[in-house]
């Protein structure tokens, strides 16, 4: 495999970081603070890490700024805080494809290069 996926680490899946951004209409306390950046949450936008989804609870509902949260789960797929797994974006397909695209674009050129030699040889012997 060309793309070793077990190296990098998994993205929280688009479906999950869509709601959690979406859904603030919570209540905060205006003693919490925000666990990334320590300010009041009460300052800013916030987003909780719980989503619900055909019936099943995702997350672990920490509550953190928006604008702290999103750039972490777009890069990991657990809860800053507690490190609780979020539902990860699952890119192995695409990996696959990327993968068999490089090989086949590898085979034709190949191709092409054994048939330039061919005619290269017939021309100039």
């Amino acid at each position: 495999m060309l793309f070793n996926s077990t190296d990098r680490p998994k993205s929280t899946a688009p479906w999950f970081l869509e709601q959690v951004l979406e859904y603030d209409d919570f209540p905060v306390n205006d003693t919490d603070d925000c666990a990334i950046c320590l300010d009041k949450l009460i300052e800013k936008d916030c987003l909780k890490l719980r989503v619900i989804k055909d019936g099943e609870s995702y997350g672990c509902a920490h509550v953190f700024h928006k604008s702290c949260c999103e750039n972490w789960l777009k890069q990991a797929n657990v809860c800053p805080l507690c490190r609780e797994k979020l539902p990860e974006d699952d890119r192995e397909e695409e990996l696959k494809q990327m993968e068999e695209r490089y090989v086949r674009l590898q085979q034709e050129q190949q191709a092409r290069e054994k048939r330039a030699d061919d005619f290269s040889s017939t021309m100039f012997g």
